[in-house]
């Protein structure tokens, strides 16, 4: 027996070396008493409604692989309450931490509310990490878990008893409802699943608990949490190095990262239309940006603009300020005359200012106007063969171009 040898080869040992005639049976019977054992004892346990929902995967029935002409069994996702045994089955080819997620949230918006506790198997589209008191989820499952406001409770290692209703319910449904059964389609097998649970796993009598799994159903349905209004927005989670640029480079663009030292590894969340910088120890948000499809694209932060501070915060700035003359500067612009005034006054002013600018030519020599009267002009711009040029007033203009006063 502590060789871990069967009934057989000790019958067999027996009359080899030792001359047995007694019969088989008598054998038999023998090493199954020495290997009788006491029976394990598990507690059952109840929950409140609303409190629990198990999950995990199963086979599905043998369904036709699109483009093909074999079979292959999906995967079954089963989730159940844990107080009235409702399940939510679906069938998927491959699973991925995403369709993970979306399962969950699917089987929730079927439900029409969440429970506050998911006892899930340490499979690692959930947990990446198997600890007792402080399991390592992967991050868009613990994103989900967060927007829904469900807690994550995995269970011991080889320990399927902790999730003993959602066992049941995938053996309930595999040999009730799916075998002998072949599909054509994953879409037929979900629609035969949700026709199979409606018509026939919800109307039935539980067998421990002697009710029907619709009433208690009901009944829990009221205390299930509410749903969010928005969906989960789901994303990609991947490391990224800050350049020399402190930016990072994502599908050929590059995305501003500070405070983010240049050379340290930060963590990049992909999402449909937006993207997320976090610091890779704390996961602390360091930038958001919007994704952009254009490779080559560089998103830089808006800096800070001085006109976009409030106008009625300038004009209490500017009203504080004490009131001071300024004397006129030499180099203000001169002042044009009034839109109301007549051509024919403007035209007098001008020969006026004319025959007086002679006379002092005539009298006195010309000097040289200062630089702060020459700034002081008024000057226009011309655009000569694409380019922005000045016209020179008359006695800046060079000596060949200047023409003498006439007398």
């Amino acid at each position: 027996m502590r060789l871990r040898r069967n009934a057989t080869a000790i019958y067999q040992d027996l009359v080899d070396q030792f001359g047995f005639d007694a019969a088989y049976n008598s054998v038999k019977r023998f090493v199954h008493k020495l290997c009788a054992r006491d029976p394990e004892q598990f507690d059952r346990l109840e929950f409140a409604p609303g409190e629990e929902v198990q999950v995990d995967y199963g086979e599905g029935a043998p369904t036709r692989v699109p483009g093909t002409d074999r079979y292959r069994k999906p995967r079954l996702f089963v989730m159940t309450l844990r107080y009235s045994r409702r399940s939510f089955r679906r069938v998927v080819w491959k699973s991925s931490q995403e369709t993970w997620a979306r399962l969950h949230e699917e089987a929730w918006r079927y439900f029409g509310g969440s429970c506050r506790y998911v006892v899930l198997d340490n499979l690692k589209e959930g947990v990446i990490k198997p600890d007792l008191y402080e399991p390592e989820l992967n991050a868009v499952y613990a994103a989900t878990l967060a927007h829904y406001g469900v807690v994550a409770d995995p269970a011991r290692i080889r320990d399927p008893n902790r999730k003993g209703t959602v066992e049941n319910a995938i053996g309930h449904t595999q040999a009730t409802a799916l075998k002998g059964r072949r599909f054509e389609s994953i879409e037929e097998q979900n629609e035969f699943l949700e026709h199979w649970e409606t018509k026939w796993a919800a109307p039935r009598i539980h067998g421990s608990a002697r009710r029907q799994v619709q009433a208690m159903f009901e009944e829990e349905r009221a205390h299930l949490q509410a749903l969010p209004i928005t969906g989960m927005q789901y994303f990609t989670e991947s490391q990224r190095t800050v350049c020399d640029d402190s930016c990072v480079r994502i599908d050929h663009s590059s995305y501003a990262a500070r405070p983010a030292a240049i050379g340290s590894r930060v963590l990049v969340r992909l999402f449909t239309h937006r993207i997320e910088i976090r610091d890779l120890r704390t996961q602390a948000l360091l930038r958001t940006h919007a994704r952009v499809d254009r490779p080559g694209s560089v998103v830089l932060p808006a800096a800070p603009s001085a006109c976009s501070t409030p106008r009625a915060r300038r004009t209490t700035s500017s009203a504080r300020r004490a009131p001071s003359a300024r004397p006129p500067s030499s180099c203000a612009k001169p002042s044009s005359p009034s839109k109301g005034a007549s051509v024919r006054e403007r035209s007098g002013e001008s020969w006026a200012s004319r025959g007086a600018t002679r006379a002092a030519s005539s009298t006195t020599p010309a000097r040289k106007p200062s630089t702060k009267a020459c700034i002081a002009i008024s000057t226009s711009r011309r655009s000569r063969n694409g380019c922005s040029t000045r016209r020179w007033p008359r006695l800046m203009r060079p000596r060949a171009a200047r023409r003498a006063p006439a007398i």
